[in-house]
């Protein structure tokens, strides 16, 4: 079996990663001048249209692939507000999403799609108000640091130092990368592109 042949790869990056490049671009080489209330509106623009399609496509794995990015980014402008300092509520709120995302997409990713029924929509909904629940706990006013497992060095410091992503998220997310990518190649689904492509924004 060919995994990495010329149409694959052609489905891999178009239309996801071509989507993808094209918002790097807008956004971090300034050859378009954006305002934030623009950027927001294209935000929600962007969401509300998936929401739509998952609605009109019955999958609950898109729908809570829109929704947990939208909690992750929420909790990160509420936390955070707009920066990551080195310590306190923001800190641990970024440690926390940047290991939980590539977890919930793993998830996503591992589980049948069933639909927009109510024991898929029970399950994720759970999953979503404990890991929030869980946030918030561990970001309330005066905490420095969190859990130790978000931020330990077991491998060491030196090699983690070319980013601010903890090791432990890190690794989550090299894990998780490759999970997508593999269930990509293996199944050839549109939601599995969709997912790797959103895991790397």
């Amino acid at each position: 079996m060919d995994l990495w042949n010329k149409r694959t790869l052609i489905s891999l990056a178009f239309p996801a990663g071509l989507l993808l490049l094209a918002a790097v671009l807008l956004l971090e080489t300034g050859l378009v001048p954006l305002s934030s209330s623009v950027i927001d509106f294209y935000y929600y623009a962007v969401f509300l249209s998936g929401v739509l399609l998952a609605w009109r496509f019955h999958s609950s794995r898109v729908l809570f692939a829109l929704i947990t990015l939208l909690l992750a980014h929420r909790a990160l402008e509420f936390f955070a507000a707009g920066s990551v300092s080195a310590s306190g509520p923001g800190h641990i709120a970024f440690e926390a999403i940047a290991f939980l995302l590539p977890v919930n997409f793993v998830i996503l990713a591992a589980v049948r799609e069933r639909g927009l029924v109510l024991p898929s929509i029970a399950f994720n909904f759970c999953l979503l108000f404990v890991e929030a629940v869980f946030v918030a706990i561990i970001c309330r006013p005066g905490q420095t640091t969190g859990p130790g497992f978000l931020h330990s060095t077991f491998l060491g410091q030196d090699l983690f130092g070319w980013t601010i992503i903890p090791p432990p998220a890190l690794l989550v997310f090299i894990s998780a990368f490759a999970i997508l990518l593999t269930r990509f190649l293996l199944y050839r689904k549109p939601v599995e592109s969709g997912l790797f492509w959103s895991l790397a924004a």
